[in-house]
């Protein structure tokens, strides 16, 4: 009976896609599971496998593009909800903001059976309900990179909330949060800019959808460069709601 040739790492995962998890390896190894941690752990240690989630990795053996060309792939093979660009990533995708993001900002969809998610390298998380996201989904576009972002009317309103929503928790909640990457950005007004074609009225509809404040949120854009062309469309269209406090 002919031996079968034993593969080497390289050789497998030549074959492997750019991002794998256990069940890629297991099944191009065509080993158990038990052995395609121990193989994953060894290359790992090798530098054939960089770790991006919990058993989840960028395959850096296989393929000399950088991990950041395989994001988009790397969060789909971590995440089994819904996820959409957030925050600084939002804001600077459409220009309304000079800031460039550290780390790329996720919304990650949650649900009353599933609350967490997998903690990811170089990506910050936050998680939103599913009435959020139906919204979020409903005002987001493809951009760079293939992720959906959500738009900057929509993604100002929600970095408002989420700036709100973070300085009441207390001190040990905020460390929590932030050890698993799940802080978005909180800009400050002075750090965005409302270009010519920002739409009030469509911060108004974010305002209602995502419940916010509507005083909070005003007196946070009266101190942004560019409101003063907005603000009679965001008034008039949040009265209209019946949003607008008196």
């Amino acid at each position: 009976m002919t031996e079968r040739k034993r593969r080497s790492a390289f050789e497998i995962l030549s074959d492997l896609p750019p991002v794998v998890d256990l069940r890629d390896i297991r099944i191009g190894a065509n080993t158990s599971h038990e052995l395609a941690i121990a193989a994953a752990y060894r290359w790992k240690k090798a530098g054939y496998l960089s770790p991006f989630a919990e058993e989840v990795y960028f395959n850096v053996a296989g393929h000399r593009a950088g991990p950041e060309r395989h994001l988009l792939q790397a969060v789909e093979k971590a995440q089994h909800m819904p996820f959409v660009m957030i925050g600084l990533s939002a804001l600077h995708e459409a220009g309304w903001t000079t800031q460039r993001p550290a780390k790329p900002e996720l919304a990650i969809a949650t649900n009353s059976t599933i609350r967490t998610w997998r903690r990811m390298e170089g990506v910050t998380a936050e998680g939103r309900g599913v009435r959020w996201f139906q919204t979020a989904w409903e005002n987001s576009y493809e951009g760079t990179g293939g992720f959906r972002y959500l738009a900057p009317e929509y993604a100002l309103v929600d970095v408002v909330v989420a700036r709100e929503r973070f300085s009441q928790l207390d001190r040990a909640q905020k460390k929590e949060a932030r050890d698993r990457n799940a802080v978005i950005w909180h800009a400050d007004p002075d750090d965005v800019s409302l270009p010519d074609d920002a739409d009030g009225a469509a911060l108004a509809a974010a305002v209602s959808a995502f419940r916010a404040d509507p005083d909070v949120l005003r007196s946070y854009l009266e101190e942004v460069d560019g409101w003063g062309a907005v603000a009679g469309q965001f008034d008039d269209a949040l009265e209209e709601s019946g949003g607008l406090s008196p």
